[in-house]
């Protein structure tokens, strides 16, 4: 699969091989009065409402960190989703803000379905890559995508 090392709860069980970086940004649906900032401070999103992904979720809990940073608590006001398409469906209805790995929110941006806000954010989310039980043999098919994988990256 293709995901990251701490996502299981027993990664021991598993080889992991790095493919590359995600940087992540927060959005937001054109109307939002900050869409067009210059600059703007997490601690101004503090009153918004968020669309996040789960509490187990690696990007949940890296945006809980940031807030950490910043010394605040996680908005109350969340509804939680791991789909781009409900997040964008809910940005576009309402005032709400969202986490988005930053490559997504490219996409949709440049479709002006969403808006990236100009947010500093002071670390990274954890790498993704290749991962595969130990002493598994894998399928041919499983090997065919592990190669285009590595080719790609």
């Amino acid at each position: 699969m293709v995901g990251r090392s701490s996502v299981s709860s027993q990664p021991q069980l598993y080889n992991y091989e790095m493919l590359r970086g995600e940087p992540m940004c927060i959005v937001t649906g054109l109307d939002h009065h900050l869409a067009t900032a210059q600059k703007v401070r997490l601690q101004e999103l503090s009153t918004s409402s968020w669309i996040l992904y789960s509490s187990n979720m690696p990007m949940r809990i890296w945006i809980e960190h940031e807030f950490k940073l910043e010394g605040m608590k996680v908005p109350a006001n969340v509804i939680e989703t791991a789909s781009p398409f409900v997040t964008v469906t809910l940005l576009a209805q309402s005032n709400m803000v969202a986490v988005m790995p930053l490559d997504i929110a490219h996409f949709f941006a440049a479709k002006q379905m969403l808006c990236i806000l100009p947010v500093h954010l002071k670390t990274r989310i954890e790498h993704y890559g290749i991962v595969t039980r130990k002493n598994a043999t894998l399928s041919s098919i499983g090997k065919m995508f592990i190669n285009i994988l590595r080719q790609q990256n």
